[in-house]
């Protein structure tokens, strides 16, 4: 171009073009170039900006549910579960209406039904994949802590809640834990197979837990026993990244309307 008389462009158009260009690449991930940039220090940069709430950083993305108050990792090739995504966002709307007294009634009748708050899965999954969070009302001033160490706890949740009595399932607890995190919260994960011997299926799953503001929050992740070989150290990690965030009031959860 110079050869026939042409100019180079100025250094402020060379300067915006390669700074736009950039942002373009790194706004889209083109490539995935995000993405590695920001694996770099173990995505704890992403973590703290929100970044990887729209990028995959080391296969996983975050879910941060603001209104409930909590976040966590998922794979980032799942999908939201989009019935519950409809279903909060009627329940959203529903605020904005007060309930006639009837519509009270039914209410208060389904605060014993607790869905999940989020929930994510591979596309075309049967659901026997799936990572979900379940936030419900607790008695006033509990806390995780009194019901024992977690081997304990895991114990109590196992019997009462995965393979009751006449259930048709069995559980057998493989581990059990419990780690804080910076804000002093503490959280307790155990490890666990279910197996109903009915229905021919067998299924690892890793529940954390934790309680404040007179609300349980349940994260668990299942998936095929014969798949966990390949998919654990995913799931398991997924399972641990289960985080409070500052003022939770609950105000959002299921059955509160």
């Amino acid at each position: 171009m110079v050869a026939w008389g042409g100019r180079l462009p100025s250094r402020r158009r060379l300067v915006t073009g390669f700074s736009l260009a950039t942002f373009v690449a790194l706004g889209g991930n083109l490539g995935g170039v995000t993405s590695a940039l920001l694996s770099l220090d173990g995505g704890r940069l992403a973590g703290a900006t929100g970044l990887d709430i729209v990028v995959p950083v080391a296969g996983k993305k975050r879910c941060r549910d603001d209104a409930n108050g909590y976040e966590f990792l998922y794979p980032s090739r799942w999908l939201a579960d989009q019935t519950i995504a409809r279903r909060n966002a009627l329940r959203m709307e529903q605020r904005l209406d007060p309930p006639s007294i009837r519509e009270g009634r039914d209410a208060r009748r389904r605060r014993d039904l607790f869905e999940p708050t989020a929930a994510f899965g591979p596309m075309g999954g049967t659901g026997e994949e799936n990572v979900s969070v379940i936030v419900a009302p607790i008695m006033p001033g509990f806390a995780i802590a009194q019901l024992g160490s977690p081997r304990e706890t895991a114990g109590k949740f196992l019997v009462t809640t995965v393979a009751p009595e006449g259930s048709g399932r069995t559980a057998e607890l493989v581990d059990a834990g419990r780690f804080g995190d910076e804000r002093g919260e503490e959280y307790v994960w155990f490890e666990y197979v279910v197996e109903s011997q009915q229905y021919g299926w067998r299924r690892r799953n890793i529940s954390c837990v934790a309680s404040r503001a007179d609300l349980l929050f349940s994260l668990n992740v299942q998936c095929p026993e014969g798949r966990w070989a390949a998919e654990g150290g995913l799931l398991r990690e997924c399972a641990l990244s289960l985080r409070l965030l500052p003022g939770t009031s609950g105000a959002a959860f299921p059955g509160a309307l």
